[in-house]
């Protein structure tokens, strides 16, 4: 059953009410980004300068099945949520300014009773009983880093802390609605009074719908509704709705049915703090999702149809399973990610995949997650270490220097390759069928002309292929932590330009900048130098620049310091150097295994 009622916010926040709101564990974490709460700040103060309410759109709901004094919110978690929010930022407002002005202090009092419930022995707000309840994504981060009192400057680092890309934007919406408020707001009677009439304004003049809905499977099938006709949702958020649909149905009948379903809501938490979390692989869930379906089940999809694959595999493959899974792959994919740890024995390996990180070569993924599973053995390492420096190579060779491969061809590629894998192919096999066709591998020509005069401006890019170049020179070359891309000719023309218009016999300022532009971020006017000495150094004159590169430790850059000059004519020879050195190091043909 299904019924429609008027409703505002006052309903929710307090005013010793018994009713509490949650956001069930199904649920997607906050996702509103700076302009929605932009927008709600903006409807906000011009609502409280007006005399109409405002529609703040419809919630829908449902009763809990064991506490009839808790409310789960189905949809609407987004407004409501940055409500909390915005009354927070009021009561911490007030809480900074209550020791000098009693009217602070008064309306501190009021705001708590909206947020908290009361304490029946105390009579007073009970801070650790807040009105709304958060879904696990955000519950922690919500409860210890937001809704806890303090002032703006207490928080004003909250982010550093969030631990997935949700708690980020919750975070946004604090510190986004705190600087409004410290803009619009002064701290006298007058500001007091305004920001008072904001948050009453907020709770008796904001109007919703609210739909109540009959059961928890009914609170599932709704929600994707709402979400697939209105507004966008990730397709990872419906991943998570079908597979705990599947989940409350298996467990229906099982009496610790809310444990079982909280220990895998705490895996899918797990999950993703695993892969969004900035400090793990700092990744697009919906991307991984993507991978591990490429890899292991599907030989090709296109990411917008992750969903509709899901509920495919649910035919053969139990909720539970799957879950189980992607939480285990969600593991090794940190370690791919971040491969410092897990690969410091095999520094090649950590190299090419911190490379592939750096240069943002996502499609390699599935293969290198079916590498994992089928080469991550003893008797196989060395085949996972050409895999992952194949990957770098054929994404460079073939995506990077835009030499025209179709996108959809080398994404297909690569899936194909993943599937093969899969199917307990080797390497050199994996080899063969990536060289065999010049559409989706350019030929040695084609790579040469376009190195010939390629600019990059990219600088992860750039410093990639420099390494390799660099690796080229000295094998046994590994990446120091503060090495940086040094251009020769600088980006600043300031101490250079007396020096292109003699070498160049150019007398007009529009030609030395033509020039400048020109030669700028070809390859041949890029080396590698050390962060301190490119800091210092970044703008001087070449002859100083020369004097001092053959104590850098770079191979590459002490051969520029060769040439006694530097001129047009000097970078584009070593461009030509360089790509002949590229073509030779791009060739993956010559990464078979022996």
């Amino acid at each position: 059953m299904v019924t429609a009622t008027d409703f505002k916010l006052n309903e929710v926040f307090g005013r010793a009410k018994k009713i509490t709101y949650e956001i069930p564990k199904y649920q997607r974490g906050y996702a509103w980004e700076k302009k929605h709460t932009d927008e709600f700040w903006q409807d906000l103060t011009l609502t409280s300068d007006g005399d109409k309410p405002h529609f703040f759109g419809s919630i829908f709901v449902t009763k809990d099945n064991v506490d009839s004094n808790k409310i789960r919110l189905v949809d609407g978690q987004q407004r409501i949520t940055t409500s909390a929010i915005f009354l927070i930022c009021a009561r911490d407002f007030f809480h900074m300014h209550s020791d000098t002005n009693l009217l602070a202090k008064d309306n501190l009092k009021t705001i708590e009773t909206w947020l908290y419930m009361i304490d029946e022995s105390t009579h007073e707000p009970d801070p650790n009983r807040f009105y709304l309840t958060l879904s696990r994504t955000n519950r922690e981060f919500f409860t210890e880093k937001i809704s806890v009192k303090g002032t703006f400057d207490d928080k004003c680092t909250i982010k550093d802390d969030a631990s997935n890309d949700s708690n980020e934007l919750l975070a946004d919406a604090y510190l986004n609605l705190s600087k409004l408020i410290l803009s619009t707001c002064t701290p006298d009677d007058d500001g007091i009074r305004k920001l008072n009439d904001l948050a009453y304004t907020l709770i008796d003049r904001f109007e919703l719908i609210r739909v109540g809905v009959g059961d928890e499977i009914d609170a599932y099938l709704m929600f994707n509704l709402i979400n697939n006709r209105g507004e966008d949702l990730g397709e990872s958020d419906l991943i998570k709705n079908i597979l705990f649909a599947k989940l409350d149905s298996t467990f229906s009948s099982y009496p610790d049915r809310e444990e079982r379903l909280d220990n895998f809501d705490s895996k899918w938490a797990e999950i993703r703090d695993n892969v969004t979390g900035q400090d793990l692989s700092n990744y697009n869930l919906d991307n991984y999702f993507h991978h591990y379906l490429i890899a292991f089940e599907f030989k090709t999809l296109q990411i917008k149809q992750i969903y509709s694959k899901f509920l495919e595999l649910l035919n053969t493959k139990n909720s539970d399973d799957i879950i189980i899974e992607l939480q285990t792959w969600s593991r090794y994919f940190v370690d791919i990610r971040n491969p410092k740890e897990k690969f410091d024995r095999y520094p090649r390996i950590e190299h090419y995949l911190t490379k592939i990180k750096n240069i943002d070569a996502t499609y390699v993924y599935p293969v290198i997650l079916a590498g994992y599973k089928n080469y991550w053995q003893e008797d196989k390492k060395k085949e996972f270490e050409k895999l992952v420096e194949i990957c770098f190579k054929y994404h460079i060779r073939v995506k990077s220097l835009n030499v025209g491969v179709v996108l959809s061809s080398y994404q297909q590629k690569l899936y194909d390759v993943a599937a093969r894998i899969e199917n307990g192919e080797s390497v050199n096999q994996i080899i063969d069928i990536l060289i065999r066709d010049e559409s989706t591998y350019p030929s040695e020509e084609k790579l040469k002309l376009q190195l010939k005069t390629i600019k990059i401006i990219k600088g992860s890019l750039v410093l990639s292929l420099l390494e390799e170049l660099e690796n080229k020179e000295n094998p046994q070359y590994v990446s120091p932590v503060n090495v940086s891309v040094e251009h020769i000719m600088p980006r600043k023309i300031n101490e250079w330009r007396d020096y292109i218009a003699k070498k160049h016999n150019l007398t007009e300022e529009s030609q030395i900048t033509a020039l400048h532009a020109k030669y700028l971020n070809y390859l041949g006017n890029q080396t590698l130098l050390s962060d301190p000495s490119n800091i210092r150094n970044s703008n001087k004159p070449y002859e100083i620049k020369r004097s001092f590169y053959p104590t850098e430790g770079f191979a590459i850059t002490k051969k520029v310091s060769e040439q006694s000059d530097w001129t047009t004519k000097e970078i584009v020879e070593r461009q030509n150097d360089i790509a002949k050195s590229l073509i030779e190091i791009l060739d993956i043909d010559k990464c078979r295994m022996s």
